[in-house]
């Protein structure tokens, strides 16, 4: 397995993780183009965690991961990308997400949330 250092991530924003997909939603084309990322293929199980009350959200995703497996969570990100998104895409790796579903227009979003999957691949080694 290859180790990549946040220097060398930034600078190549094509590398998505593969055992961690992440898909994307946007209005913005280049994005797709830009980070290597297509939009979700209709055939997988996606779990929306806006669906859940924002009291609940965490535990109630984390009980529906525990219990199901191959689940794509979409809905972690707000608008801005805040320190507390990142730290709920981390904790949802932890809880066994098998990706994500990006909605977003920001290539920042986009770009933390691919260095977050690979920090957290690099730890489980």
């Amino acid at each position: 397995m290859t180790h990549i250092s946040p220097f060398e991530l930034r600078n190549k924003p094509q590398l998505v993780s593969r055992s961690h997909p992440l898909f994307l939603i946007s209005n913005n084309p280049d994005l797709y183009q830009q980070f290597d990322l297509t939009t979700p293929p209709s055939d997988i199980f996606v779990l929306n965690r806006l669906s859940f009350n924002k009291e609940n959200s965490p535990i109630q995703t984390k009980l529906f991961l525990k219990e199901n497996k191959n689940v794509f969570v979409q809905g972690v990100f707000t608008n801005n990308g805040t320190r507390a998104d990142y730290s709920d895409l981390y904790n949802l790796l932890q809880d066994g997400a098998a990706g994500f579903i990006l909605e977003t227009d920001e290539g920042k979003i986009v770009q933390g949330a691919i260095e977050i999957i690979h920090v957290f691949e690099n730890e489980q080694l």
